[in-house]
């Protein structure tokens, strides 16, 4: 069975599932992912076409990945609102630019343990 953890109604983190001959161990590998761009929508779609994420790595912002799927088109316009005022010249991380892509200020976005 796999191992994971959930943080309880106190913060605490609480095991989900164990194996039944290892011992339990609190601390995951952890990796803070920051937004840090999106390209614009195109035909019927609003707000934006794709987000864009970086790690970093050795002290730098670094490119990861992006992602377009999975948004309603109600919540597609929230997340616009707070892109446009962080807007930078220049593309945030490290690696390659997509084409049309717009930069912004690198922010936290989400932070993702890792199990093996």
């Amino acid at each position: 069975m796999a191992a994971g953890s959930a943080r309880g109604a106190r913060g605490r983190e609480v095991p989900i599932a164990e194996r039944a001959d290892g011992p339990y161990q609190p601390r995951r590998p952890e990796r803070e992912f920051a937004g840090g761009g999106f390209t614009e929508p195109r035909g019927s779609r609003v707000g934006f076409r794709e987000l864009f994420v970086g790690c970093h790595q050795d002290g730098r912002p670094k490119y990861a990945g992006e992602d377009g799927t999975g948004f309603a088109r109600c919540t597609l316009l929230e997340p616009r609102g707070r892109l446009d005022p962080l807007r930078v010249p220049r593309w945030p991380f490290d690696g390659p630019v997509r084409a049309g892509a717009r930069g912004t200020e690198p922010k936290p976005a989400a932070r993702i343990a890792f199990t093996e």
